[in-house]
């Protein structure tokens, strides 16, 4: 089964119009788009006349706040709508879990608060209008229908808006599934490299393994007789050697070997009971 992160499941290539458009979702965000614009477009060209004296007037009981006031919530709205339509489009094809976390987060909280603003905004127009006195409106009733539409699309935005937020509420308690998050995008979620994967094998074998396969051998354990004849004895390998009295009289002749243990013997000698294991000598 695949996994899901906030209402979608993992990244797809393309974007299928059809699909998108039947999600319940989007068809309440076209529906919230038509009626912001019905309410600001209703009250930018009907709720306001000029009177005989050429004073321009709000026929929301002259409220010139009450008709801005409308137009901006629907402007703001039709703006806020067309931004999250965009992000449905390509919600799906989005594979970074926090980018999604910000969308649903996003939607949820604008909603919300447009579902308030479009229940002050019916009430403020609903309030203006019934105080309005029918002498200071057009005598030819001109405009009235706008002003009465406005007031009535206000109230159907709230639910179209309060719809929107229970289904970004849904999308953001889903979360991310169990079967979605590993092995998905975990850099962008936040969290740790995948659980359970084999860690990244070196380029070099034996480097950064447990278990180095080389070993050098020991050192005491080198053939005799290496590269020009030098040969470095084990410490073990020298028990005693004699030196002459005087070092200049030691002569090459006088050097001998004899199996594991090195003596250079040598007339009227003293000898040394040490001798650094470091020192090379000739066989």
């Amino acid at each position: 089964m695949d996994g899901r992160a906030y209402g979608a499941g993992k990244a797809i290539q393309g974007i299928d119009p059809l699909r998108v458009i039947k999600k319940p979702r989007v068809i309440l965000r076209l529906v919230s788009l038509l009626f912001s614009i019905i309410v600001f477009g209703c009250i930018s060209s009907q709720a306001w006349y000029t009177d005989k004296e050429g004073y321009t007037w709000c026929q929301y009981n002259h409220d010139s706040n009450a008709c801005s006031f409308g137009v901006a919530v629907g402007v703001i709205a039709f703006l806020g709508l067309i931004l999250f339509l965009v992000s449905d489009v390509i919600f799906e094809n989005l594979s970074s879990i926090k980018t999604r976390k910000h969308i649903v987060i996003a939607d949820m909280g604008i909603s919300g608060l447009w579902t308030f603003m479009w229940f002050i905004c019916f009430c403020y127009l609903t309030n203006a209008w019934s105080r309005s006195v029918v002498e200071n409106l057009p005598r030819d009733g001109s405009g009235r229908n706008g002003v009465q539409g406005a007031i009535t699309f206000c109230f159907f935005s709230i639910f179209t808006w309060a719809g929107m937020t229970f289904f970004a509420v849904k999308r953001f308690r889903e979360g991310v599934s169990a079967t979605f998050m590993p092995g998905y995008d975990q850099d962008a979620w936040g969290t740790s490299p995948q659980q359970g994967a084999a860690p990244a094998s070196s380029a070099y074998p034996g480097v950064g393994d447990s278990q180095t396969p080389y070993q050098e051998q020991p050192f005491g354990s080198r053939p005799a007789g290496g590269m020009g004849g030098v040969v470095t004895p084990s410490a073990n390998a020298i028990e005693k050697v004699q030196f002459p009295t005087d070092l200049q009289q030691l002569s090459p002749a006088q050097v001998v070997r004899a199996g594991d243990h090195s003596t250079l013997s040598m007339s009227g000698g003293a000898s040394a009971n040490a001798v650094s294991p470091n020192a090379p000598y000739y066989a």
